[in-house]
């Protein structure tokens, strides 16, 4: 039932926005994605002293999407529509989002280890 509701809120904003809004909502996404979690890292950073609550892979794998979603003439916005997502704008947002998620990559790597708990008797890196 919440698939359907979803699938029903989807459509609607795309009948709303206009058939390219899709591209632009998950541009969106991908720019939150590459930005937000540096914030909740820094207060878990700040607060346990470790990387707990997060991992080097997540922050690799969220840098490399990045990457992937701002790579010049070569993303799925850029060949999909040329028209809007070809312009300087998108790029220069490509290279701040992408230095942040370096920036948040780098203060991941930078966190003292994960120390063992009950919980987590091994600790993934």
């Amino acid at each position: 039932m919440l698939l359907a509701d979803m699938y029903a809120v989807v459509n609607i904003f795309i009948s709303f926005m206009g058939p390219g809004s899709i591209m632009q909502w998950f541009l969106f996404t991908n720019m939150l994605i590459a930005t937000a979690p540096g914030i909740l890292w820094r207060e878990r950073g700040a607060q346990f002293n470790s990387r707990r609550g997060t991992s080097k892979a997540l922050a690799l794998i969220i840098l490399g999407g990045t990457i992937n979603t701002f790579l010049p003439n070569a993303n799925m916005w850029v060949l999909s529509m040329p028209n809007v997502f070809n312009t300087a704008v998108f790029y220069l947002t490509g290279i701040v989002c992408v230095a942040i998620a370096a920036w948040n990559c780098y203060y991941v790597f930078r966190l003292p280890e994960k120390v063992p708990t009950e919980d987590m008797p091994n600790p993934v890196w």
